[in-house]
């Protein structure tokens, strides 16, 4: 189920994908059980407050009993519990989206990253306040136990805008609070710290007597509306104005030193990349600030996602190990690229030293990344689209370093997921299967829609983690994904999740929500 209450109405959607549709007091119910009471819960009595006022209702004992019995009907009685005078809402594990439970999961990120990370944190803390665009609970009666929790909110999404003002400008984007702060000056007058902000952002973009002005504006409004002067931290950069302060040009924040790196293959810093998004899951070094920033969007919807190209990155060591053991020295990867742990042409090279090894990269800034790292006179890397077989296997061909008539083992590892409306990932792997010899292994790990609730499916969705690229992310059926190797026949133990192909004692468990299948299958 998806519970949104960061709006003027709760909005939820069922497991099966459908709306419910509540009623207004139903809907205020479940938005105070969810904003109020979170994992404590909602005192009988202090619900019974929050939701009616002393007009209208003459018990409102029988009255809230029956709202919450309709509630539970409607989302399920295992979600709305009672017990010891106490009301609570409780999402299931793995299943249920609360997008209040994400917004403030990516506050604490962003709040964590600060000071290693600012460009990132940026981006996260422009991506809560894009959640959080309405103010909850609106249509509650304004009793003063509303209010209250209501004022605590607005504090509460305050402190996100003012760590974001902060954050832009540890790292230099003087212009940017300079522009946004107006309207924020203008909607809470009396808020010092807004000015401060403002006044610092105007002072290192050349704009000292502007500043000066703001000094003055908040310092009338003050003394106007409250009868006190301007505060101590108005009063210092007032005083540093005056004094021409180099305080006020502090450095900007320097930049991950790895970024300049990535930026130098040609990466793009404003489109986030599905190779960079893995391999910054993976524990690796090349992505961006957007890369990072869209990964933890992911983590805090999915919290478990990291794990699974961990485990196919695994399966894929696991699989290339067992088809050098077999006889096999060529190999060809398709992938987005960049692995973290040791890469195919190495494991390969454990068992068949003079193993050859192509890999096909789908991002052009990878390739030309990898390409000085990894190259020798038996190993190479080529970019090509991998909707576009013809294409790829003349690439693989033109580099000369595979002899198709001679067994190879051929990987796709994870990017049979990310597909255009009309693209083919079975007429893809039965191009494949065709240019390989018999002999030869196609190895597949593919992400899965088996185990992933619909409302989750929903929700990867509306992450839109396609923008600004032209594929999406698809999870395949099991069916499907049979059909993807082309007819060859899976060598034992099958088409399996990750962690049980081959894994011997080191297995684990499945890896949460979202799962991948793998398999191994020779051509006769």
């Amino acid at each position: 189920m998806q519970v949104r209450v960061l709006s003027a109405t709760v909005e939820v959607i069922a497991d099966d994908g459908t709306p419910v549709s509540l009623q207004p007091l139903l809907g205020a119910a479940l938005g105070v059980l969810v904003v109020v009471g979170g994992s404590r819960g909602v005192a009988r009595d202090r619900l019974k407050a929050m939701l009616w006022d002393d007009s209208g209702i003459v018990d409102r004992g029988s009255a809230l009993k029956t709202a919450m019995s309709k509630l539970r009907r409607l989302v399920g009685k295992d979600r709305v519990l009672f017990g010891d005078g106490v009301y609570r809402f409780a999402a299931r594990d793995g299943q249920d989206y609360l997008d209040l439970q994400v917004m403030r999961s990516l506050r604490d990120r962003a709040g964590q990253l600060r000071g290693e990370d600012p460009a990132t944190s940026v981006r996260l803390y422009q991506h809560v306040l894009q959640m959080w665009a309405e103010e909850p609970l609106a249509g509650l009666p304004q009793t003063p136990e509303v209010m209250g929790h209501l004022q605590t909110l607005a504090e509460e999404r305050m402190a996100i805008v003012e760590a974001l003002l902060e954050t832009q400008l540890e790292l230099g984007q003087h212009r940017e609070v300079a522009t946004t702060t107006p309207a924020l000056v203008a909607a809470h007058p009396l808020n010092e710290h807004l000015r401060v902000l403002r006044m610092r952002a105007l002072a290192c973009t050349g704009r000292k007597g502007r500043a000066l002005q703001e000094y003055h504006e908040a310092e009338t409004l003050l003394l106007e509306a409250t009868g006190t002067r301007p505060g101590p931290a108005l009063q210092d950069i007032r005083r540093q104005l005056m004094d021409n302060s180099p305080a006020l040009q502090s450095p900007a924040a320097a930049p991950r030193a790895g970024d300049a790196l990535v930026l130098a293959s040609g990466a793009d810093a404003a489109a986030h990349s599905v190779a960079r998004m893995m391999n910054y899951m993976t524990g690796g070094s090349y992505h961006l600030p957007v890369d990072r920033a869209v990964t933890e969007i992911v983590l805090a919807a999915v919290p478990d996602v990291w794990m699974l190209p961990n485990e196919t990155g695994d399966f894929c060591r696991r699989a290339a190990h067992a088809a050098a053991a077999a006889g096999i020295d060529q190999f060809l990867e398709i992938s987005s690229g960049l692995p973290v742990r040791e890469p195919i042409h190495q494991v390969a090279r454990w068992t068949a030293p003079q193993a050859r090894v192509l890999y096909v990269c789908t991002e052009a800034s990878v390739a030309t990344h990898l390409g000085p790292r990894i190259g020798d006179e038996r190993t190479g890397i080529v970019h090509a689209n991998v909707w576009d077989p013809s294409a790829l296997l003349r690439a693989a061909a033109h580099r000369r370093l595979l002899d198709f008539t001679r067994p190879t083992a051929v990987i796709v590892r994870d990017v049979l997921n990310f597909a255009g409306a009309d693209d083919d990932p079975w007429g893809v792997t039965r191009a494949l299967a065709g240019a390989i010899c018999p002999g030869s292994l196609l190895i597949l790990s593919v992400a899965t829609s088996d185990q992933c609730s619909r409302v989750l499916q929903r929700q990867i969705a509306a992450l839109a983690l396609h923008r600004p690229l032209a594929k999406r992310l698809v999870l395949w059926s099991r069916e499907a994904i049979m059909q993807m190797f082309a007819g060859l026949p899976p060598l034992e133990p099958g088409v399996v999740e990750p962690h049980q192909w081959r894994a011997g004692r080191d297995g684990g468990s499945a890896a949460g929500p979202m799962r991948a299948l793998v398999g191994m299958a020779r051509k006769p």
